[in-house]
Parts: C-alpha cells; structure tokens; sequence
C-alpha cells in the first residue's frame, strides 16, 4: 500500500467510488482479504526461497529489503484497511489450511446469503 501511495495510483477515495460502482451499479458482490502473514513466518519463508533449490526461483533479494519497512507497510494497510467502505476480511496466513478455511468460509457465507435456488422450468 505504501508503494501504491508513492507511484501517485487512486486514492482511497477514487477506491470506494470503484468499488460502490461494481458493487452496487453492476451488481457485483465484492470480497476484499488482507492475506496478513506475520514477521516470523515471513523470515521463514525467504529463508526457505534462498536455501531451497525448487523454491529458489521465487527468491529476490530485494524483499529483504523491503521487509525493513514492515512496520511502515503494516500502518499503511491498517489505514486502507480502516479507511474502506466495503469491509475487508482479515486472513491469517501462516498456516495453509487455517487461510483456506478462513477464505472459503467467506465466500460460502456470502452466496449462500444470495439465496439463490436453481431456475424452474420456462413456462410454456
């Protein structure tokens, strides 16, 4: 979010406007997740891209770098986070089956609120 601030891309305000566009003019059901890993499991991860040779493809040094402005980056997406209309759903990510549960949930709920039924024979 920090990056998004300094390239000048939409504001929170352009956002919400977008996001009540498809929302509401296009009937558009929109989902929002923070994928929010913490420090730790971050640390782990690109030491495992570094150290691994299948996952060794994915290692690029510069997310070392940028893993110095964590706590600049975490105010950033607490103040989206805060700052959006459509609400955002929180996603601990350090565990794999936790994320997917948390996500499918969501999305689960969300359609099933719809109540939609499968469509009747047309009339004749």
């Amino acid at each position: 979010m920090g990056v998004i601030r300094i390239a000048g891309l939409p504001t929170s305000t352009a956002r919400n406007a977008f996001e009540k566009l498809l929302e509401f003019d296009a009937n558009t059901i929109v989902c929002k997740f923070f994928l929010h890993i913490s420090l730790d499991q971050q640390k782990e991860e690109l030491m495992e891209r570094k150290l691994e040779r299948e996952k060794q493809w994915k290692h690029n040094q510069n997310d070392w770098k940028e893993r110095e402005h964590w706590n600049e980056y975490m105010r950033c997406y607490e103040d989206v986070i805060n700052h959006s209309e459509i609400p955002w759903t929180i996603v601990p990510v350090d565990k794999r089956w936790y994320r997917d549960y948390v996500i499918t949930k969501t999305l689960v709920d969300k359609l099933s609120a719809l109540g939609m039924e499968y469509p009747g024979l047309p009339q004749e």
